[in-house]
């Protein structure tokens, strides 16, 4: 099985270099312009809901992880190494070191959810004080009581707004964050010109995201070689805990099925690099993959253990090959971590 799958991303290597293919196909004819919401009130009220329950759920219960960036055994043996270069030093943790041996007085959370990321900034002290919106005033609520509870409030204040048409303050702050939040917007553009306003002179725009396909439009290539990979995994590491029975196959799921679940999702996510490079100077850019392990992981990466033998190997197998593939430019990495500044 192995020799099959190493022959295949042979073949899949030499196509690319010999026949010139894409290594990030379009999709087939389908953007964001071209399915239009009908109500955006509306789905933006839905979008508020969804993201008010997904932030109770999180903080009420102890569900099982299922995102592949939620693991802390894939964090510390794939994510940091390739962010930080070590195993206990997350993605932010790597942004303070780098950019902010000292305090800024003002930052900016985007898509802030239950405001995680500024509990955890202000305990780096990256900044004196941090402004957070988030579309669902639910998960706003929850995020203060968290920062209440830490004795923090002081430093947060938490605002509900939608982003797709959010104003900012002009030149009010020295840095901007958007963690997993950027590929919920549809109104990109305006988005990112408001960050633009209102970054001071010098300032710095953050972005950790999600920059694959549109609405997980999985290329042909990359389910093949992910469904070749779920072939390897014995059965026991395959149990889904979302859908709660052995998962066989990686399936593209539908443009329908997406915006049914929630209309925001990646709903223009392949074009945010292109856009931000198009606004912003990058500073510094590391793309640390997530092209084959999203898909294949999600729902099962619970099932691994460090403390077991078979399961690591098996893991650190597939960290090796995505890496690979990523590095040789036979796929392009999905979550990409970016340092940028407005141009002048």
């Amino acid at each position: 099985m192995i020799d099959r799958v190493l022959k295949k991303f042979a073949r899949l290597k030499s196509a690319d270099k010999h026949q010139g293919l894409t290594l990030r196909s379009p999709l087939s004819g389908i953007t964001s312009s071209e399915t239009p919401s009908p109500d955006h009130h509306s789905d933006s009220e839905r979008v508020s809901r969804i993201w008010e329950k997904r932030a109770a759920e999180k903080s009420s219960n102890n569900p099982p992880v299922v995102a592949w960036t939620d693991s802390s055994l894939v964090q510390r043996h794939y994510i940091h190494p390739i962010i930080s270069g070590k195993p206990e030093d997350n993605w932010l943790i790597w942004i303070k070191n780098t950019y902010f041996k000292n305090p800024v007085r003002k930052a900016l959370s985007l898509g802030c959810g239950d405001g995680c990321l500024e509990r955890h900034a202000v305990a780096l002290n990256i900044a004196g004080q941090f402004e957070a919106y988030d579309i669902s005033a639910g998960a706003t609520c929850i995020a203060e009581q968290k920062a209440a509870e830490l004795k923090i409030e002081k430093n947060i204040n938490y605002h509900s707004a939608d982003l797709n048409t959010v104003k900012l303050s002009p030149e009010a702050c020295d840095v901007v964050f958007a963690a997993m939040s950027l590929h919920h917007i549809d109104n990109l553009e305006h988005l990112l010109q408001e960050i633009r306003r209102t970054l001071k002179p010098g300032g710095l725009f953050i972005l950790n995201e999600f920059v694959g396909p549109n609405r997980f439009q999985w290329t042909k290539k990359q389910t093949d070689i992910a469904n070749d990979l779920m072939a390897i995994l014995p059965e026991k590491y395959r149990y889904c805990h979302i859908r709660g029975e052995i998962k066989d196959r990686i399936y593209q799921p539908t443009i329908a099925s997406m915006i049914e679940t929630d209309p925001s999702e990646a709903v223009r996510s392949e074009e945010i690099i292109p856009i931000v490079t198009s606004m912003f100077d990058i500073v510094h850019h590391k793309k640390y993959g997530g092209t084959i392990l999203n898909p294949l992981l999600e729902g099962i990466v619970s099932n691994f253990s460090e403390n077991d033998e078979n399961a690591m190997a098996l893991l650190k197998m597939v960290f090796y090959i995505e890496k690979c593939l990523i590095d040789e430019q036979v796929l392009p990495s999905d979550f990409d971590l970016i340092v940028c500044k407005k141009t002048t």
